[in-house]
C-alpha cells in the first residue's frame, strides 16, 4: 500500500509539471507575457521622457531665475540713481555713470557724455534747483537684441515735483527715462519729457516768429 501511494505521487507529480510547463506555451500564457514585457519598455520610455522633461524645465527655471535676478540688479542701480538725483548728491551719480557713459534727449539732438552730465547737475543743484521730488516711480527691465543700442534696459516712469531757488514754480512733470546698464554701470540714458510745459508753468509764452 505505502509503494502504491508512493508511486501514485510521483506521477501526479509528473502531471502536474507538464501541466505547469504547457501552461506557459500556451497562447494565452505567451501574450500575457508579451503585454507584460511591452508595458515595462513602455514605462521604461516614459520614465526617460518623464526625466528629460524634468531636465529640461529645470534648466529654463534656472535661466529664467537668473534673467529675473539680473534685471532686478539692474532696478536697483537706476533706483539708486534716482535717489542720488533726488538728494542732489552728484559723487553718487557719478560712481554710477560708466566712463562711455552717452545721454540723450530731451530734445532730439541733445548729447551728453559722463563730464558734461556731471557738470551740469553739479550747476543746476547748486544754482537753480531748490528740490527735487520724485511722486511716483514705476521700473521696468527688458533686454533689447537689435537696433544701434542692444543690452539690458531699464525704463523708469516718474512724476516729478521741482522747486526752484529763486522761488519760481514748482514745477510738475512727468518723465520717462530710459537706461541701458552694464556691470551694474549705466552707460546710457534717453529721457523724455515735455520741455514746453516746463517752460509754461515758469511763466513763459510762447509766439510764433513772423514769416518772411
Amino acid at each position: 500500500m505505502g509503494e502504491q501511494y508512493k508511486n501514485m505521487m510521483t506521477r501526479n507529480k509528473a502531471v502536474h509539471c507538464r501541466m505547469h510547463s504547457h501552461s506557459y506555451n500556451t497562447p494565452v500564457a505567451l501574450k500575457s507575457i508579451n503585454l507584460i514585457s511591452m508595458g515595462m519598455k513602455h514605462a521604461i520610455v516614459f520614465s526617460g521622457i518623464i526625466m528629460a522633461l524634468h531636465t529640461f524645465t529645470g534648466c529654463a527655471s534656472s535661466a529664467d531665475d537668473q534673467k529675473l535676478a539680473k534685471e532686478k540688479e539692474n532696478i536697483a542701480v537706476v533706483e539708486k540713481y534716482i535717489r542720488a538725483v533726488e538728494a542732489k548728491d552728484t559723487k553718487i551719480m557719478t560712481d554710477l555713470l560708466a566712463d562711455n557713459y552717452i545721454g540723450f534727449g530731451p530734445s532730439f539732438t541733445d548729447t551728453i557724455d559722463k563730464a558734461g552730465a556731471v557738470e551740469n547737475w553739479k550747476l543746476v543743484s547748486d544754482k537753480l534747483y531748490e528740490k527735487i521730488d520724485y511722486q511716483r516711480t514705476v521700473n521696468i527691465a527688458a533686454t533689447i537684441t537689435d537696433g544701434p543700442y542692444p543690452g539690458d534696459y531699464v525704463s523708469d516712469w516718474a512724476n516729478l515735483k521741482i522747486t526752484y531757488k529763486d522761488g519760481r514754480g514748482p514745477v510738475n512733470l512727468s518723465i520717462n527715462a530710459v537706461y541701458r546698464i552694464e556691470d551694474g554701470k549705466i552707460t546710457l540714458s534717453r529721457s523724455f519729457y515735455n520741455e514746453a510745459d516746463v517752460l509754461r508753468q515758469l511763466g513763459y509764452e510762447f509766439n510764433p516768429s513772423e514769416t518772411k
